[in-house]
């Protein structure tokens, strides 16, 4: 295959990924600026603000992460598709596959490492979820 088809090709095929996982801001369950916007009626900031900035940026790449990892599936796939048997290419798209797939694993796992120590300082005792992440309404914030 030409170099000149496999570029239109991939091309195309991120187009089709692009407009298949648009993504949007209703996409994201809140403003990723939780004050002094004119979405949060122009409060202003306050130190526990900060951290729910924080929150709402984690939230973000994880959201974002899903349509970001198909993308890479989908692109290691290509280059399995379109190696005609050469077996440098169907190494490199299953690298591209394997580095995605990894790449999940850590985020998620990245997550749950901050959620179990989140749990863990903020009441050793309890036995039950905490939803650390959830911040009083005297804040301002979700």
């Amino acid at each position: 295959m030409k170099k000149s088809s496999i570029i239109a090709s991939f091309i195309l095929l991120a187009t089709i990924l692009v407009t298949a996982f648009p993504v949007d801001a209703a996409l994201f369950p809140s403003p990723i600026i939780p004050c002094g916007t004119s979405e949060s009626g122009g409060a202003p900031c306050k130190i526990c603000h900060i951290y729910i900035l924080i929150k709402n940026v984690i939230d973000a790449l994880l959201i974002l992460m899903v349509p970001l990892a198909a993308l890479g599936i989908a692109i290691g796939g290509f280059w399995i598709l379109a190696s005609q048997g050469n077996p440098g290419n169907v190494a490199k798209g299953k690298e591209i596959i394997w580095n995605t797939i990894w790449g999940i694993v850590i985020a998620l796992a990245a997550w749950i490492l901050i959620n179990t120590i989140m749990v863990t300082l903020v009441k050793p005792s309890a036995s039950q979820f905490l939803n650390w992440n959830r911040f009083p309404s005297t804040c301002g914030g979700s």
